[in-house]
């Protein structure tokens, strides 16, 4: 499958097939739910006001909840477009299911506890509008207890080993301030970004093995090798309610996420882009570190860090495929 060419100087005066939006088409926005009664409401009412002025679409892909997320929706947004998923398939599934209602330049995936408001929605619009060598832009995040999302946390070997060891951020990690300039970079928060359709399209869409986790992190790297740009437009701000879907299942949590899943997904990264060498490597330091933490906690007569929730996720497992219908 042909990628399309990072754009040349002719596209950034406007050249070439669907090098820029006109400001006009509408946007589609995909949301993939699973058990998201709690948290639907706030993200579809700030939508509607975007729809209203013919400036979004809505596409929302159920899991198979079993809270009446789907009839919720029907019942209250005639306006959406509903897609039974026929099981829960993962969060890429979902959206490449989505995805293929798309017919509009520009698609934004958000997740279904974020909110992002029509001003916010047309800033990064008209960022994409105005830099054509840009594939990948996403707002200032807020969470719901008022902290902010980073960007640049492409995760590497390296980078895994740092963390595990010294505990500190990447030389690449900055806070997206709200308000504050856009800036590009190599990694934004999965929960609300906006990619052109005809780059997604022809990358492969995001890879279905991640059932949860890091299919964006996989999909911003095959963004960044193709020599397309991602940016974080702090002009635009929206909230997340982190964790809010994760919050329905049961299960041992590594920062909020599910462990049975994060860790699978994440030697599924490592092993995918570097290696299974490098992958091993990275993920035995990385465990040798907590066991060693969790050792000092228990000799100091604190709270050690517990080993058993990382275990949920298993040592050097790949992600189960589950089959669709």
């Amino acid at each position: 499958m042909s990628l399309p060419a990072r754009p040349t100087a002719s596209m950034e005066s406007g050249a070439g097939p669907r090098a820029r939006g006109t400001g006009t088409e509408p946007i589609t926005a995909v949301i993939v739910t699973y058990q998201s009664l709690p948290t639907i409401d706030a993200t579809l009412k700030a939508a509607h006001e975007a729809f209203a002025a013919g400036e979004l679409q809505v596409v929302v892909v159920d899991n198979a909840s079993a809270d009446g997320t789907a009839q919720h929706i029907r019942g209250h947004y005639p306006w959406v477009q509903v897609i039974d998923h026929g099981g829960n398939f993962g969060f890429a599934r979902g959206c490449n299911r989505g995805f293929l209602e798309v017919r509009t330049p520009y698609t934004l995936f958000l997740n279904p506890d974020a909110v992002l408001d029509r001003r916010s929605l047309n800033e990064l619009r008209a960022f994409l509008d105005s830099h054509p060598r840009c594939g990948v832009v996403a707002p200032a995040i807020r969470s719901s207890n008022g902290a902010l999302q980073s960007a640049g946390m492409l995760l590497t070997p390296s980078g895994l080993i740092r963390s595990a060891l010294f505990s500190k951020p990447l030389p690449t990690q900055r806070l997206i301030e709200p308000g504050g300039p856009a800036f590009e970079t190599n990694w934004v928060c999965g929960a609300i970004f906006m990619i052109r359709s005809d780059l997604y399209r022809n990358l492969g869409m995001m890879d279905p093995r991640f059932f949860l986790y890091f299919e964006e992190t996989d999909l911003f790297r095959r963004v960044g090798q193709n020599q397309w740009e991602l940016w974080a437009v702090a002009a635009a701000v929206a909230t997340h309610a982190q964790g809010a879907s994760a919050e329905q299942v049961r299960g041992a949590r590594y920062h909020g996420c599910l462990a049975e899943f994060f860790y699978p997904s994440r030697f599924y990264f490592l092993s995918k882009h570097f290696g299974l060498a490098s992958a091993f490597v990275s993920e035995s330091i990385a465990f040798a570190a907590l066991c060693a933490r969790s050792l000092v906690g228990r000799l100091r007569g604190g709270a050690p860090m517990t080993i058993r929730d990382r275990l949920a996720g298993g040592l050097f497992r790949m992600p189960t495929v589950r089959k669709e219908k």
